[in-house]
């Protein structure tokens, strides 16, 4: 019997022959930290709905075809590339339905390693898709854990205490892992789902959501570091200013300074892991309220702190802040590179332009990008992080340079907001993003096993530098982006 079949039957596979389709969990035990209870509503063919009731609420969910993410300041947000891949496989995994001979998943034949049995699996064929691997235990031919294939093997779900479900048996405790943050859930109720709640997801921000003063001059007080050259926003609590933030669009959350929190007394909620580039940290969040920028105030910001003294140093700037993805989803953010000119506008603003689709993983713009060696030599194809809280022209991963024919031979040590690590210097003589030429360019080529720059999503990133001479506009809210020469500033 092959061995899928044999982990069938030792789970009690039913599928699709089992008394219902759709199966609800609930649970409860502890999400980024806070305690919490979940409900998990999952139909056989792969569609799910993940709730988490906490002091940071949230849902999750995919209706088969895209994925959304409603946080605990009710944005909706995108679910795209890697965090819908592992969305997807995580559910799959603790109700069985990656079981299911029609599963929407890649399966690879399992394969003995040892006192274990592997499976590889991806949640499409392309490949960019994000990699995994189902352990199963070989005496019992039960899943142990589902690891994330990024550098090196990382447990990201472990489940244990198996009993009987809908579909097949299920596990009873579940061990979230980021780094050396762990979360733990144990499952109260397993059945047929009694009330069928819809899997696609609607903003439920409300008095919550950033208000755009029409009245204010959309341009934001701005300067550039002196170090980097990097773009700097003023920004304000209630009325009192705090200094210059970093308009970072490879920040998945905006952040505040850890001294700077502590001196403004703001309460501490729960905790999150920062990925950067070359690696990750974990991190408290803390509740903000009137955070203001330009013409813009947030009402309700949720901040991650950090401690900004060395990029502080490394600018030149002392910075209190950075400002990322919430920020950049409930305006329209037009930057000009020089001369430095930061504007905010409604969602809702229509800018005449030539625009290109975004995707998001970990909310971070990823955009389209051909990279070419040379006009006859080889070239990639995928995709790239846009990171205007680098001052570089692009960052490669060393694997994506080979793939070019290209060597970097000269390495240097590197500091910045998007991590630390040893790169190379190389060139590459056109590299066309989002439908723009970018001609003899500076690259960084890291060598990291670590962080987003070694996952296959992406084959790199763009950064500030890259920009010299063009404007950006970012429509995060219309999943577009828009590249152009300056036009004369308003």
């Amino acid at each position: 019997m092959p061995l899928l079949d044999e982990i069938r039957a030792a789970l009690h596979f039913q599928g699709r022959g089992a008394a219902a389709l759709e199966v609800v969990a609930r649970g409860a035990g502890t999400v980024a930290g806070l305690v919490a209870a979940l409900t998990w509503q999952c139909h056989i063919d792969g569609r799910t709905r993940l709730e988490v009731d906490s002091p940071l609420p949230e849902t999750t969910a995919f209706d088969g075809t895209h994925g959304a993410y409603v946080g605990p300041l009710g944005l909706l947000e995108p679910l795209d590339l890697a965090d819908l891949d592992e969305f997807r496989l995580a559910a799959a995994l603790i109700t069985g339905s990656w079981l299911d001979p029609r599963t929407m998943l890649w399966l690879d034949d399992p394969v003995t390693e040892g006192d274990r049995i592997v499976v590889r699996a991806r949640a499409g064929d392309e490949p960019w898709r994000q990699a995994f691997r189902i352990v199963c235990k070989s005496t019992t031919r039960r899943p142990l854990r589902l690891e994330v294939l990024s550098g090196r093997d990382t447990p990201a779900l472990e489940v244990d205490d198996f009993a009987p479900g809908v579909f097949c048996d299920m596990p009873r405790r579940l061990h979230w892992r980021r780094g050396w943050l762990t979360d733990t859930v144990e499952i109260t109720h397993v059945g047929p789902a009694d009330e069928i709640r819809p899997y696609a997801l609607h903003d439920a921000r409300g008095e919550r959501a950033a208000y755009v003063d029409p009245a204010a001059p959309t341009r934001a007080r701005a300067t550039r570091s002196p170090r980097g050259r990097l773009p700097l926003v003023r920004a304000a609590v209630d009325g009192l200013d705090l200094g210059w933030f970093l308009i970072d669009t490879g920040a998945g959350a905006s952040a505040i300074d850890r001294a700077i929190a502590d001196r403004l007394d703001l309460p501490s909620v729960g905790r999150t892991w920062v990925l950067t580039p070359t690696g990750g940290e974990g991190a408290a969040y803390r509740r903000c309220p009137g955070l203001t920028v330009g013409p813009v105030r947030l009402p309700d910001a949720l901040l991650v702190e950090l401690d900004l003294a060395d990029i502080s140093v490394a600018l030149g700037a002392r910075l209190v802040g950075i400002f990322g993805f919430d920020l950049f989803a409930q305006t329209m953010v037009r930057l000009v590179h020089s001369p430095l000119t930061v504007e905010l506008f409604t969602p809702c603003h229509d800018v005449p332009a030539t625009w290109s689709p975004v995707r998001f993983e970990h909310r971070v713009p990823v955009l389209d990008a051909v990279l070419s060696a040379s006009s006859d030599g080889p070239s990639a194809t995928g995709r790239v992080v846009l990171d205007t809280g680098s001052s570089g022209q692009m960052v490669l991963n060393e694997r994506v340079m080979s793939q070019l024919g290209r060597t970097a031979p000269r390495r240097r040590g590197i500091r910045g907001v998007s991590g630390t690590g040893s790169f190379g210097v190389g060139r590459l003589p056109r590299i066309d993003v989002a439908g723009t030429r970018f001609e003899r360019c500076r690259v960084l080529v890291a060598d990291g096993v670590e962080g987003a720059l070694a996952g296959p999503t992406t084959l790199g990133s763009i950064g500030w530098g890259l920009f010299a001479g063009r404007e950006i506009l970012l429509d995060w809210s219309r999943r577009r982006i828009a590249i152009s020469s300056p036009v004369s500033t308003r």
